[in-house]
């Protein structure tokens, strides 16, 4: 493996934080302090840290950051109105993805077609009819 890894599919199944970092576009001394701080799992051998591809995408997910400011259209009633930003909370940001994924699921668990099938729906004839 080469450290011109453009790709985490380009990379072994255990990285080197040279390799890693040419995916990523910053330095192999950034990836070691991320090993380090436990933000980028990896495994220690020799006093190295290497990095499986599952675990570049995991740090990938986890730093992806949801959109803070939201265009929202004012009163077109006022003179000079145009669209404002409504600042969202930056202090939770950082768990903002995990937190979105989560709550789709439980969306998503309470759907109609997620309904157990032993339970059938009742028809409620309308009065007249």
């Amino acid at each position: 493996m080469s450290e011109n890894a453009t790709k985490i599919t380009d990379l072994p199944d255990l990285a080197t934080p040279l390799e890693v970092a040419a995916v990523l576009r910053c330095s192999s001394r950034f990836v070691q302090d991320e090993c380090k701080a436990g933000r980028l799992h990896a495994t220690l051998v020799a006093g190295r840290y290497l990095i499986a591809p599952d675990d570049v995408r995991a740090y990938l997910t986890e730093r992806r950051t949801c959109r803070d400011a939201t265009k929202a259209l004012t009163s077109t009633g006022m003179k000079g109105a145009r669209a404002g930003t409504s600042a969202g909370s930056k202090t939770e940001r950082r768990g903002s993805v995990p937190r979105a994924l989560t709550t789709v699921a439980e969306l998503k668990a309470n759907l109609r077609a997620s309904s157990p099938d032993r339970i059938s729906g009742r028809v409620i004839p309308l009065p007249g009819k």
